[in-house]
């Protein structure tokens, strides 16, 4: 404590009050530029797999941002004891806490995810390739009946089945 009214005392005697302020708002800037967010999607299908995702997948699809942060070496080495502080546990309690994936769980979930990727654009060829050939194309009622689709519909099929291999497989 001694040692921190010191520093500040030596700081307002070279830069002055206004230097301080100045280096202060340098110093919390350069901090906030250290943090980052991003978008994931996160959809559970008829099975109850997890899946997620940069691109919602469909109409149950979850939105979630996810902050991350980055600290320097000296910030990193205090984080623990900080966070201990911060909600009054020790800093051996907040250490315990996992510290996110691992690298070889986000190596696994990747090549999950490019597992997924090429079935679904397998699936989305084959369907491609079968509206390409068919002259008639229906949709299955829910009593078991077929409705045959229009020209106009049998088009935008199409185009939506071109759009999903362009999706997935490119």
């Amino acid at each position: 404590m001694l040692e921190d009214v010191r520093f500040r005392e030596v700081l307002a005697h070279h830069l002055g009050a206004a230097g301080v302020m100045r280096s202060l708002l340098l110093l919390w800037l350069l901090a906030a530029t250290q943090v980052a967010a991003t978008t994931v999607y996160r959809t559970v299908d008829k099975e109850g797999n997890v899946q997620y995702s940069d691109r919602p997948e469909g109409a149950d699809t979850e939105e979630l941002t996810i902050r991350i942060q980055r600290a320097s070496a000296p910030a990193a080495a205090t984080a623990p004891e900080a966070a201990g502080e911060a909600d009054g546990r020790g800093a051996k309690e907040a250490a315990a806490e996992p510290a996110g994936p691992t690298p070889e769980q986000l190596a696994e979930e990747t090549e999950r995810q490019a597992q997924r990727r090429a079935e679904n654009c397998e699936i989305a060829r084959d369907r491609a390739q079968r509206f390409a050939i068919s002259h008639r194309i229906y949709r299955a009622l829910p009593d078991g009946e077929r409705e045959y689709l229009s020209s106009e519909e049998i088009d935008e099929a199409r185009a939506r089945a071109d759009a999903d291999v362009q999706e997935w497989c490119d």
